[in-house]
């Protein structure tokens, strides 16, 4: 009978499927519950602040090619990788100033 609204099915039930089984539970490590997510870019400010490094140096070095910095919208981003890079090789460049001889004469 068709166009009366009602289901018309087989009399044989087993071709009916079963619900389905629910998902297998998958255990998350805990200490991804609790830190947040890495940070992976911060403001020219922010860059500022965490680095101890003016505004003006952070600029210099985004423009000599020595920090990454995106655009988002009007904001620059400065990658966090990048900064900690940076900040890694001013450590070198001081260690490096500190052990090399000096040019000039002895006394």
């Amino acid at each position: 009978m068709h166009g009366t609204g009602r289901c018309l099915m087989s009399s044989d039930h087993s071709t009916i499927p079963s619900r389905p089984s629910p998902l297998p539970l998958v255990r998350v490590h805990a200490e991804w519950d609790s830190s947040p997510p890495p940070i992976m870019a911060v403001t020219i400010n922010d860059a500022s602040r965490i680095s101890a490094l003016s505004r003006t140096t952070i600029y210099s070095a985004i423009s000599d090619g020595d920090l990454i910095a995106v655009k988002a919208g009007q904001r620059t981003l400065v990658l966090m990788d990048s900064l900690r890079a940076y900040i890694t090789g001013l450590e070198h460049l001081c260690a490096y100033r500190r052990k090399r001889p000096s040019g000039g004469p002895t006394v």
